[in-house]
């Protein structure tokens, strides 16, 4: 196997951890917000007696406030995340790739075309192997939050 297949499944490896990490912390965090919401509004339910109207009102409220977070917590994000955002994690962490990773994910479709690719992801590999996907998005804070 060449080393632009090796490094195209460590990328893949790291995009699927550095995902769960972002769908569990997505989760936690509408989590938290629906529990605050809730006591907002039956806090602020209770100021008007609970009548229909109060009811209704903080119903609404709720809703639109979970709305709101799942969008800025889960879908945004998981839209926005693409290898890319996966590399730069990567490098983030282990800043030893020296952008190697972001230059191989983003010219991934003209391997063919460039020789010099293929230098630069066996140069890669070497980094990658002590660069695991695991010490980037650690399973204690993929659990931690789900």
């Amino acid at each position: 196997m060449n080393p632009l297949d090796l490094l195209a499944r460590y990328l893949s490896a790291m995009e699927r951890r550095v995902r769960l990490l972002t769908l569990s912390r997505g989760s936690a965090v509408t989590g938290i917000a629906a529990l605050v919401l809730t006591v907002a509004a039956v806090l602020w339910a209770n100021a008007f007696a609970f009548s229909n109207t109060a009811v209704l009102v903080a119903r609404l409220a709720l809703f639109l406030g979970l709305a709101g977070a799942i969008a800025a917590a889960l879908i945004v994000p998981l839209v926005r995340f693409n290898r890319r955002h996966a590399a730069r994690a990567a490098e983030q962490k282990h800043p030893e790739f020296e952008q190697r990773l972001l230059t191989l994910s983003e010219r991934a479709g003209a391997a063919d075309a460039d020789p010099f690719l293929q230098l630069l992801a066996a140069d890669t590999l070497q980094v990658a192997e002590r660069a695991k996907p695991a010490t980037v998005a650690k399973t204690t804070w993929i659990a931690g939050f789900a």
